[in-house]
């Protein structure tokens, strides 16, 4: 499963402002889970990256739209031991398909229940488990048995153990 990890987890925040000084604000009140830097665009994060050691790094899907598949394959290239957690609103359920596609270890949905999710998905994430919002998963699954019952396509074998 998850390798242990030491504590305090640190994380950067790469989001829009107002996000991120929400996660912020809500960070500084956990012992475990620690703010090591913040970056509302990607040079900015790629710096902080350069000067501070995380566990992983909290990316704001919707704050950098597109752009965040090409962060989380530099994010694999430069820091490829830095897990990437992606937030994202429901709208940008794609896109943030696309990023766990590219190399994101991790999705949380943005809804009322995120504050309570983003500490687990923290910890889950860091300690190398991927984390998968429950809104994700219907959306992987969706994908997965769409595959599967396409028309002309022999189904893909299951694993064997």
């Amino acid at each position: 499963m998850g390798a242990p990890i030491t504590l305090p987890i640190r994380v950067i925040v790469a989001a829009g402002d107002t996000f991120r000084h929400i996660v912020s604000d809500g960070l500084s009140q956990s012992r475990e889970i620690v703010l090591a830097g913040e970056a509302n665009d990607l040079s900015a994060l790629y710096a902080v990256l350069d000067n501070v050691k995380a566990h992983l790094v909290l990316l704001d899907a919707d704050h950098f739209g597109v752009a965040t598949l090409d962060a989380v394959h530099q994010l694999g290239r430069i820091a490829p031991t830095c897990r990437i957690l992606i937030v994202a609103d429901d709208e940008s359920d794609n896109l943030a398909m696309n990023a766990l596609r590219e190399g994101a270890h991790g999705h949380a949905t943005k809804n009322a229940g995120l504050w309570e999710m983003l500490p687990r998905a923290l910890r889950t994430v860091a300690s190398g488990v991927t984390f998968i919002s429950p809104r994700m998963a219907g959306h992987i699954l969706d994908e997965i048995q769409s595959i599967r019952h396409s028309p002309g396509k022999p189904n893909p074998p299951l694993p064997s153990h």
